[in-house]
């Protein structure tokens, strides 16, 4: 199986301004997931989608493919994941790169392990899923304490009969770690949103899953990272 690696960020971030290129515990965020990625045997080559002109200059030294700068359309808030993977995987084919799925790594997730990424890629392996996603058990659960308002404005638990009225007898759900994704090349050429694929999960645990979302993102992830490293 040919695996092709990837990454994807943005130039702006409105919870942490500039987050994918600022410093984190001694160089830039994105570099930590780059340099991960380089350093995963089993892929082909990867490549980088990004509209920040300064770092992809600096991904073609560690050896990206030279896809070529984002376009606009796919570098503002509400430009999807998979639209920016389906664009990448344009590209890619565009140099007759053979490949039966990419590797996306995920910047803004700097606490996972290489060990994380084989359990995906091997997951993958084992059960040619449409895409195998990083999840993690989830600390709230819908059966038992999520609640949203009903049509007359009370609030009643989320999913289920509210009956259960422990978390060891609610059903097991987890949360979507934005981590590791291993996608299938037939998907990328053929789907249309994310959660329309056959999806197997892969778990991590949580303390590696921190995804940098804002600032208390930031400090909680650089004190982890510290601590282990």
């Amino acid at each position: 199986m040919k695996i092709f690696g990837h990454i994807g960020f943005r130039k702006g971030s409105k919870g942490v301004p500039n987050k994918n290129t600022r410093n984190f515990c001694g160089k830039p965020l994105f570099e930590w997931s780059l340099e991960q990625l380089k350093k995963t045997e089993c892929i082909e080559g990867f490549c980088v989608s990004t509209d920040d002109e300064e770092a992809y200059e600096r991904c073609l030294e560690f050896g990206a493919l030279d896809i070529g700068l984002r376009s606009s359309d796919l570098s503002n808030d509400t430009s999807s994941k998979f639209s920016v993977w389906q664009d990448s995987a344009k590209k890619i084919n565009s140099f007759s790169i053979n490949f039966d799925a990419m590797l996306d790594l995920d910047c803004t997730a700097p606490l996972r392990e290489s060990q994380d990424i084989q359990n995906g890629i091997e997951e993958f392996k084992k059960s040619s899923p449409d895409i195998v996603m990083s999840i993690t058990d989830a600390r709230k659960n819908p059966y038992f304490n999520l609640l949203e308002e009903n049509q007359d404005g009370y609030l009643e638990i989320s999913k289920g009969n509210g009956k259960v009225f422990s978390r060891q007898k609610a059903p097991i759900v987890y949360e979507h770690a934005s981590s590791t994704y291993v996608i299938s090349k037939d998907f990328l050429q053929n789907g249309s949103h994310l959660y329309d694929a056959r999806i197997k999960g892969f778990i991590m645990p949580f303390e590696r899953t921190i995804d940098i979302d804002n600032e208390l993102d930031w400090e909680i992830a650089s004190f982890l990272f510290n601590r282990v490293k």
